[in-house]
């Protein structure tokens, strides 16, 4: 299997990180009398070793500065019960519309059109655990009464604003878990620094890699039926009769006809006519759109010369 990294689960962490990242906490009041408010910062729970010396400061008598939360994954299940067909395989047709470059905007007209295959996700169950760090008992109960009200048990989470993202909305569930104070009672006089801890579960798909394929339609068809070489000189080696009614078919567009007069070849109407119902010169860009897109410089037009 080719290699294949989409940072699935370190977009789950982070959305798990913001979902904790407006929570507040009043630490008493101004001078002029006002509640005095202050945002609890989140941060992941498990940093690199390098991060943590240079958060303090590379110094082990700096301390850390309270209330703060934290969030870290302390499971990973694989979740039977969600498990469908792993061999299904989906295949769904998109069809975008054209933009145009210039005006920076859709237009209304066909664009790409394309061909994606999706297989069968993978469910697993993520078990976070969040901490709160506070100094004293006030901050703790104020955020987690702010927290508990809001998970009722569960809330909605979005990981995807990709339609064609099978697995975008999930959940999170608080657990019954909840530890109130990481000490042990009665406290005394121990100076660390208290630590409460709840814990969500979250369904999750892994997704593998989708196959995305680009769709065209068919503009021109060309058979050959034989080359001139291959043709037999005798008549007797055909396979059909002399009565045999045989017939050639030639489509022109719109019944166009070309007028070639050294390098410049002129368009013109049915029967050779050269302006249009209108008055109007015949345009090679008007017909060449009809079939396909008209670039400048690139596009060619190709005259056989019929012999006999």
């Amino acid at each position: 299997m080719d290699f294949f990294y989409d940072e699935q689960i370190r977009r789950l962490i982070l959305q798990t990180i913001r979902m904790f990242g407006g929570f507040v906490v009043q630490t008493g009041l101004g001078s002029d009398g006002t509640k005095q408010i202050r945002q609890v910062p989140v941060r992941w729970g498990e940093p690199s070793r390098m991060v943590s010396q240079i958060i303090r400061l590379n110094s082990e008598n700096k301390m850390l500065s309270t209330p703060f939360m934290s969030v870290h994954i302390t499971s990973i299940n694989t979740s039977t019960e969600r498990r469908q067909s792993p061999t299904l395989v989906r295949t769904d047709l998109v069809d975008e519309r054209k933009f145009d470059h210039e005006e920076g905007k859709y237009t209304g007209e066909l664009g790409d059109r394309f061909t994606v295959k999706r297989i069968m996700a993978v469910p697993y169950n993520f078990t976070f655990q969040l901490d709160m760090w506070t100094s004293n008992q006030d901050q703790k109960m104020q955020l987690m009464e702010q927290i508990m009200m809001l998970f009722n048990p569960s809330i909605d989470l979005q990981t995807s604003d990709n339609p064609l993202d099978w697995t975008a909305i999930t959940f999170v569930e608080m657990q019954d878990a909840i530890t109130w104070s990481s000490k042990t009672v009665p406290f005394g006089t121990d100076e660390q620094i208290d630590v409460a801890s709840m814990q969500f579960l979250i369904p999750y798909w892994i997704n593998p890699p989708a196959e995305v394929t680009r769709r065209k339609a068919i503009e021109t068809i060309i058979v050959n039926m034989r080359a001139v070489a291959e043709l037999p000189a005798d008549d007797s080696d055909y396979s059909w009769a002399q009565g045999d009614l045989l017939a050639q078919i030639i489509i022109t567009p719109g019944n166009h006809v070309i007028s070639v007069e050294g390098s410049e070849i002129t368009l013109l109407g049915e029967g050779g006519v050269e302006l249009d119902e209108d008055g109007n010169v015949f345009s090679w860009e008007a017909l060449l759109l009809q079939f396909s897109d008209f670039v400048e410089d690139s596009s060619e037009i190709i005259v056989k010369r019929k012999f006999g």
